[in-house]
This record gives structure tokens, sequence and C-alpha cells, in this order.
């Protein structure tokens, strides 16, 4: 899915943080993330896989695997990074 969700660059960007806000032990680890690493790229790649890790574990491979890993792809991991905890 593509274009503007919710002032979001897309549905998925704005999906995962409401799940990221939603979540009280998630969010503080992103927040932590967030404060440990200052350079937002950074920063963002190591948000990226603490959420693949608890949220998307190895999966087999097979239509799950592939809806996951097309919905991960849209996530802007930068933008979620950068609007809240700059």
């Amino acid at each position: 899915m593509c274009g503007e969700y919710n002032g979001w660059s897309n549905w998925e960007t704005w999906n995962l943080k409401l799940w990221i806000d939603n979540e009280q032990p998630v969010y503080n680890q992103a927040l932590l993330l967030a404060k440990t690493y200052p350079d937002i790229y950074e920063a963002s790649n190591r948000l990226k896989e603490f959420i693949e890790s608890i949220w998307f574990p190895e999966l087999p491979a097979g239509p799950l695997a592939d809806a996951a890993n097309m919905y991960l792809a849209e996530v802007s991991w930068y933008e979620i990074r950068y609007r809240d905890w700059e």
C-alpha cells in the first residue's frame, strides 16, 4: 500500500508505530534505542532489528513469511525514529 496515511508516509509505518506505542515494554525499549544511538540511521536500523526479533521471528517459507516481509519492506524506520524521538 502506498500513499500518506494519518500524517505518516504510509499505512504500514503508521500501523507499526501504533503497535509500538500501545505495547509499553516495546515502547520503552524503542525509546531506549533512540536515546542510546543518537545517529538517526543507526537508531533506525537497531529499531528495525529489535521489532523484527520480537514480532517477526524467523518464519518458515510460505505466504505468512511473504506477507510479513512485504509489510516490513514498506515501513519507514527512519520516520518512526525521527518523528517522535528527535
